[in-house]
């Protein structure tokens, strides 16, 4: 159970992160994000992803207060850029990209100014970039923004164009043209016979029931066709 959405596209880090950088946001996001007495940003938690039953665990099933879940699922890829780690289930993509940009690779990490001692690896950088995003419903579209370390995120929307299976643009004018010389036929025919029926009126004034019906289709013709 649960929604799966997947993520293509790269954020661009700038100057590029240290080793050290690299090391621990893979570490971050690879570990179950507990609310534990180690503190927020701790990474090293025993058994796999960080899920040993340590003493230090305040609560397995929360996160800390200000993370947005039990896991980041953002990486480092082989490029130096943060992607996602093509791992299913990531909730809260955004506020976990505007998370790891304030705390640990925007211009002034929050984790250096809350533990300089544990944390002086962290330099300043500048992120740029987009990463579109769709869920398993078909309008589920949108997209994660960062300017200058400024993360949005935009709301797509899907729309369909109408256009005929394997038209082209040259093959719609050519049905316009068709259909004018369709038209131009049909008034055509009918001043025909509006100058027919006019002829026959002079010869005999005097004109029945059906020629005055006849007079009211022909105008209601005229009419149609645009013969004014």
């Amino acid at each position: 159970m649960g929604y799966s959405t997947d993520f293509e596209g790269s954020i661009s880090v700038s100057p590029p992160l240290s080793r050290e950088e690299i090391d621990f946001l893979n570490k971050f996001s690879e570990s179950r994000r507990m609310n534990r007495k180690n503190g927020d940003y701790y990474v090293d938690g025993s058994d796999l992803f960080g899920n040993g039953s340590d003493k230090d665990i305040i609560d397995f099933n929360t996160p800390p207060a200000e993370q947005p879940g039990l896991w980041c699922q953002w990486v480092v890829n082989n490029d130096g850029e943060i992607e996602w780690d093509f791992q299913e289930k990531f909730y809260e993509a955004a506020a976990w990209m505007e998370y790891i940009v304030a705390h640990f690779i925007g211009e002034d990490p929050i984790a250096k100014q809350v533990d300089p001692t544990r944390f002086g690896f962290l330099q300043g950088h500048t992120c740029e970039g987009e990463i579109y995003a769709s869920g398993e419903e078909a309008d589920d579209l949108w997209k994660i923004e960062v300017r200058d370390n400024v993360v949005s995120r935009i709301e797509g929307h899907v729309s369909y164009d109408l256009h005929a299976v394997g038209a082209s643009d040259e093959s719609t004018e050519d049905t316009y043209d068709h259909k004018h010389e369709t038209l131009e036929r049909v008034q055509d025919t009918i001043r025909q016979m509006r100058s027919s029926f006019n002829g026959q009126r002079e010869d005999n004034p005097s004109l029945d029931i059906r020629g005055e019906t006849f007079e009211i289709v022909l105008r209601d013709l005229e009419e149609s066709a645009g013969i004014r």
